[in-house]
């Protein structure tokens, strides 16, 4: 018998701190934080979807080289400057 070898290269999760009853500044915050972990993780954020009572449901990709990390991370700075202009707050990647 052999061993097959499994790759994930894409799926949904749920984040269940990113509900409808956060406020919006506290959501795009965490939201932001979110999204840095999940490109630390390896996990391209491909489309958001609308927060419910029990979180926001997040479909994904795995990122596959270092060209699709780079073009994510300036993904995530242009949403940083957004929120950072809309709310007044100073995120940005170290």
């Amino acid at each position: 018998m052999s061993v097959s070898e499994i790759k994930v290269v894409g799926g949904q999760i749920e984040f269940k701190y990113l509900t409808n009853k956060v406020a919006e500044k506290d959501y795009e915050v965490r939201k932001a934080i979110i999204w840095h972990k999940m490109l630390g993780d390896g996990m391209l954020p491909t489309r958001w979807l609308k927060p419910t009572a029990k979180g926001t449901k997040v479909n994904f990709d795995q990122i596959q080289d270092q060209e699709g990390y780079d073009k994510a991370i300036v993904d995530l700075k242009h949403h940083l400057n957004a929120v950072n202009e809309k709310y007044g707050t100073d995120l940005e990647i170290g």
